[in-house]
């Protein structure tokens, strides 16, 4: 299984592949002061339970402390991530 990340314009996503399979996907679009918004995350059915979703937003936040930037939230899933996971918050901007 690898992530990738996916940019295009002001779009982007984290792409999770499992021998050629899309596993799953976590979008996010780049505002214009350079904050992340991660949009939506889904699994493929056959691959939850794994703990996909958690690497997917995992990936966000290297990609976000790599590029010293900040992340918000549309998507339940990444924000219950944030809110359970103090690890993370160091790059999570809780304001909408």
């Amino acid at each position: 299984m690898n992530i990738e990340r996916k940019e295009e314009d002001m779009n982007g996503a984290f792409v999770a592949n499992d021998n050629g399979t899309k596993a799953g996907e976590m979008t996010y679009q780049v505002r214009n002061d350079g904050k992340i918004v991660i949009k939506e995350t889904e699994v493929n059915p056959e691959y939850r339970e794994q703990g996909l979703g958690k690497k997917l937003v995992t990936a966000a936040v290297e990609h976000a402390r790599n590029k010293d930037l900040k992340i918000l939230t549309e998507c339940t899933y990444a924000e219950a991530m944030f809110e359970k996971m103090p690890q993370l918050r160091d790059v999570w901007d809780e304001a909408k």
